[in-house]
């Protein structure tokens, strides 16, 4: 074909480029931020920081926005919720931007990639995850090369460009699951299967097989790395591992609570007092149904239930709060939750104990919906509160619906009527270390990990949680591409597979399990 000439071929050539070139005015920029004083008051500063970078590369004001501020919607952690608001509002905008709280961005860089692809396709761009095996997190879908659904690494930033966000944005209300529990899977899911996902078939049921919605393409400069390896590499993001800043909280001001009952004195207090149990020495308790002086068990008063230990847990609370006065921090376990108390305490010397605060990993119980759901902290991750909350609770003397009731989501649906603070930290851990990307654990450090079987417990402690460092040398990441640098391959789910409806403990799992009978009649109109 003869090459264009002369000044028609210059505005064609012109007009080209201009519809891909990644002009920095035409995106906005999403950070998904926290609604608590210390978390807002970080991404303000990284608004403030990306601004004064991105005024000189931009003719207009650079669009940034924060999820904390009233913009947003109930739920916006979830994602999906904010597309609607974001098609109203940005309708000329040519790429929308999402990153975390500690992304950090080149935006030289970040305006080369964009230069590669076009806006007017719909595109989903990011640093590519996937399951190496099935997941409870993720409903034991296929996984491995080749099976697994490619999910983005929100801390990495990943991008959507204006034709798929409006276009999800038509289609939202097919994005209904019962539970929130890992929003960068469940966004891809959503994206992949939007065109023929029915509202009432969306996961934990098994996916369509239909793919014609929207794969992730993976983008190489959207780094899981330092920053300054990230630099050597021409990274255009990364997502350094940040310390608080802060001295630790002394020992002595947590009170460490451990849940059991008499038939795991035996099988699992010992793992305890082997591992983290000895770093909390002189700040711990074991709340059992039964007093048991060879595991220094005390009754908590509560007979042991099946599933929720919703009494026992509030129980706790309620003597935390009577006897440990000179303790501001309360942290619940379960007897199988494996800590690092040495990060622990390091991450909580950040937070005030005066502020209203309840943190873990945050689940939600369709926590898209708004008002109409609500969001919690996991239980088997370990449950954080401060003496403020705990004070809130049992001055307004909250019951429990029932014994059984799940303990992790009464706590959240208590922490929304009184304004407690949810704080969602990826250190804690509601699985084990199989059942995430170690790609992902080998560039943070863990707090919790749940659970002693498959993995052996003293293995797991040993790998991820004994140093308050990065986990050991002989943990190997992946290092493999994802099943194409452009285009993942899709995944090919098969029928009948059969997630696991109760935890080895008994415990109600808010992964797969439903919430009570009435649960939404009980959320709102419960006397709480």
């Amino acid at each position: 074909m003869r090459r264009s000439t002369g000044w028609l071929g210059f505005v064609f050539s012109a007009f080209l480029l201009s519809s891909v070139v990644g002009d920095l005015e035409d995106v906005v920029f999403i950070v998904v931020s926290q609604n608590h004083p210390l978390h807002s008051a970080i991404a303000e500063h990284k608004k403030n920081f990306w601004r004064e970078r991105l005024v000189p590369l931009t003719k207009n004001e650079p669009v940034i926005l924060l999820t904390h501020e009233a913009w947003a919607p109930s739920g916006a952690w979830t994602i999906a919720p904010l597309f609607p608001v974001l098609s109203k509002q940005f309708a000329a905008a040519k790429w929308f931007f999402f990153a975390s709280e500690e992304t950090e961005v080149d935006f030289h860089k970040l305006k080369k990639v964009l230069e590669r692809y076009d806006f007017r396709e719909p595109l989903f761009l990011g640093h590519a995850l996937w399951d190496t095996q099935p997941t409870i997190l993720h409903h034991y879908v296929p996984a491995g090369r080749g099976e697994a659904l490619v999910y983005p690494h929100f801390p990495s930033g990943w991008l959507l460009s204006s034709p798929l966000l409006h276009r999800a944005a038509s289609v939202l209300h097919k994005f209904n699951p019962n539970f929130n529990i890992d929003p960068q899977y469940e966004l891809a899911s959503f994206l992949k299967y939007m065109s023929s996902l029915d509202a009432v078939s969306f996961f934990p049921e098994a996916p369509p097989r239909s793919n014609d919605g929207v794969l992730l393409t993976h983008v190489p400069e959207l780094c899981m790395a330092d920053e300054e390896g990230g630099a050597k590499r021409g990274c255009a993001t990364s997502c350094p591992q940040r310390t608080s800043g802060h001295a630790p909280v002394d020992l002595t001001a947590v009170w460490f609570a451990v849940k059991t009952c008499e038939k795991y004195h035996h099988a699992r207090l010992p793992v305890l007092a082997q591992t983290w149990g000895q770093d909390a020495a002189g700040s711990i308790g074991y709340y059992s149904d039964v007093e048991d002086p060879a595991y220094f068990t005390s009754n908590i008063g509560v007979p042991n239930t099946e599933q929720g230990h919703c009494r026992k847990t509030m129980a706790i609370i309620h003597k935390f709060y009577r006897d440990y006065l000179h303790r501001q921090w309360l942290v619940i376990v379960d007897d199988d939750t494996l800590l690092s108390v040495r990060q622990l305490v390091s991450v909580l010397g950040g937070y005030s104990a005066s502020i209203p605060t309840l943190m873990g990993e945050v689940y939600g119980y369709k926590a898209h919906l708004g008002d109409d759901g609500s969001a919690y902290v996991t239980g088997g991750g370990g449950m954080v509160l401060n003496r403020a909350a705990a004070t809130s609770i049992v001055d307004r003397d909250y019951q429990c619906p029932y014994d059984s009731y799940p303990d992790d989501m009464f706590l959240g649906l208590v922490a929304k009527q009184l304004g407690i603070h949810l704080v969602h930290s990826t250190a804690f851990h509601q699985c084990q270390p199989r059942d995430y990307p170690i790609s992902t654990l080998m560039i943070k450090v863990a707090i919790s990990f749940h659970r002693h079987q498959p993995q052996d417990p003293f293995t797991i402690y040993k790998s991820f949680l004994m140093r308050a460092s990065s986990p050991v040398e002989d943990i190997k990441p992946i290092t493999s591409s994802p099943p194409d640098d452009t285009k993942p391959i899709t995944q090919s789910p098969t029928d009948g597979t059969k997630p696991i409806t109760s935890s080895p403990t008994g415990g109600i799992n808010p992964i797969t399990s439903s919430p009570p009978e009435n649960s939404k009649l009980q959320q709102r109109n419960y006397e709480l």
